[in-house]
């Protein structure tokens, strides 16, 4: 079957391995990535993106959230996944998924009646944690156990793709399988500017368009549509909710169509240095159907940002809290006896948390060399990584690399270390809740955390020495809340909802 998605030429990709593992310029960020984010912020005033019409509507969020996505793995050095956009299975699978756990069809979904609320999950998703009880979905289902409480609400999970799942669930979705035929023609309902493809490829030098890509986004694009509305046709909600509204174009289209409200759950910073939630200069004064109405988001630092980074009226921030925060605390194991002692005997305590680095960074292994031995390092994998090695300056014996620092609730780990370290990860903010400060040292993470580093609540470095300096002044702070996490009546959020 014929992939979709932007080419990413070989000779690029390989570049951009050898820049990442070499280091690059300050510690494994390539500064292209910033020049590549500027080529798509600069496309809207090159080219009438307007214009670009399905049926008399303006879908120009589809290309850009896949302009972005290619130009991210053109900066990771990586190839250009699709599954995302692309719910196929063979039949093989389908039959699979059956039989592990009792998939269905679409037309197999009982129409009981109207649903107030209804959830939308990710396959094999980030925010899956696996604890005692199961796999539960730390954004989603804090969410999904107050919408019980104030009306009818469901969860599916559209299995997009072949491979494993994992069953065990704190609260079970309905497994869906996507359509194995679909509807193909949507492309002769494009109307967009002759030159389209032509400045796409002026524009965005890094990525080799094909003769056939627009067509193959717009087909999978309206396929994903097709299904969502089916869904939403049998279902019957008032509101549907999901992660990752880039991810979730279609359904927010759906939902548009059939008068449902649709919301996007925040899972990480909303103003930092990504496009996906900032300069939507382009977007007219009526919105676009693919962005969800609300973003609910977990503070007030996220909901000042969007309201003034969204122009049009049709998409607002709500605050709804971050539920997880304390949720986790039932659900995972506290800090284990050894480790806390372990703790007391070092005068420092710093959580590293790792994001998709292909290798541990310089900066990382320098400030560690650099840093006294009575300071003790806590690295942490990202959930959909890999631990680091134990080698170099990451051998010594203050240093712990261990599932217990990867799998322990950051509920139950934070409040116990001194200082966090990351390149720019969403932890920042629940280390701030819990009155710890954090250092950054990727310029992504100081685009995400400006206005925080700006109050003295993060610190930024691009050096080992940087580091460790900034280290030894550094002392975690009472913890008193946060304004980017904030204590919400969850209930009353989504009662608004449905009255709204």
């Amino acid at each position: 079957m014929k992939k979709m998605g932007f080419l990413i030429p070989s000779p690029i990709k390989k570049y951009f391995r050898r820049w990442r593992k070499s280091g690059g310029n300050r510690q494994n960020t390539p500064p292209d990535i910033v020049a590549l984010r500027q080529q798509l912020l600069n496309f809207p005033l090159q080219f009438p993106v307007n214009q670009i019409l399905y049926r008399g509507e303006k879908i120009w969020p589809v290309f850009r959230f896949e302009l972005w996505r290619t130009l991210r793995a053109v900066y990771e050095g990586r190839d250009n996944k699709i599954n995302p956009q692309k719910p196929m299975l063979p039949p093989g699978w389908e039959k699979e998924y059956r039989e592990r756990c009792g998939a269905i069809s679409i037309d197999e979904l009982a129409t009981d009646g109207p649903l107030d609320f209804l959830f939308f999950v990710n396959q094999r998703g980030v925010e899956q944690f696996s604890g005692p009880e199961g796999v539960y979905n730390r954004i989603t289902d804090p969410i999904f156990e107050a919408a019980c409480t104030v009306g009818t609400a469901q969860k599916i999970e559209l299995l997009k793709s072949r491979g494993p799942l994992e069953t065990n669930r704190v609260h079970p979705p309905i497994y869906l399988v996507p359509p194995q035929l679909r509807s193909i023609g949507h492309m002769q309902l494009l109307d967009a500017p002759s030159n389209f493809a032509g400045m796409l490829q002026a524009t965005f030098p890094a990525i080799r368009f094909r003769d056939n890509d627009v067509r193959e986004i717009v087909e999978w694009y309206f396929h994903q549509y097709d299904i969502y509305y089916q869904i939403l046709t049998r279902m019957r909600p008032k509101c549907v909710f999901f992660m990752g509204f880039e991810f979730h174009l279609a359904l927010s289209h759906a939902a548009a169509d059939l008068g449902i409200k649709s919301v996007d759950l925040q899972h990480g910073t909303q103003t930092g240095w990504g496009p996906l939630y900032k300069w939507w200069d382009e977007m007219p004064p009526e919105g676009y159907k693919m962005l969800p109405d609300y973003f609910c988001v977990w503070g007030k630092r996220d909901f000042d940002h969007l309201s003034g980074a969204i122009p049009s009226a049709k998409h607002q921030p709500i605050i709804g809290g971050f539920p997880w925060i304390e949720r986790q605390k039932d659900l995972g194991a506290p800090v284990s006896g050894a480790l806390k002692a372990k703790f007391a005997s070092y005068k420092k305590v710093i959580l590293v948390t790792l994001q998709h680095q292909n290798a541990v960074p310089d900066i990382l292994s320098a400030t560690i060399a650099q840093s006294p031995p009575d300071y003790l390092w806590l690295l942490r994998k990202h959930p959909k990584g890999r631990s680091p090695k134990a080698s170099g300056a990451l051998a010594g014996k203050n240093v712990v690399i261990s599932p217990e620092i990867d799998n322990v609730v950051l509920s139950h780990l934070l409040p116990l270390v001194d200082v966090h370290m990351t390149a720019g990860s969403t932890v920042v903010l629940e280390a701030d809740y819990f009155g710890v400060p954090s250092i950054v040292w990727d310029v992504t993470g100081v685009e995400n955390y400006e206005e925080m580093i700006e109050e003295g609540l993060v610190h930024s470095a691009y050096t080992g020495a940087e580091c460790a300096s900034i280290l030894a002044t550094l002392e975690r702070r009472p913890a008193a809340g946060s304004e980017a996490i904030c204590v919400t009546d969850t209930a009353a959020v989504l009662r608004s909802l449905v009255t709204l």
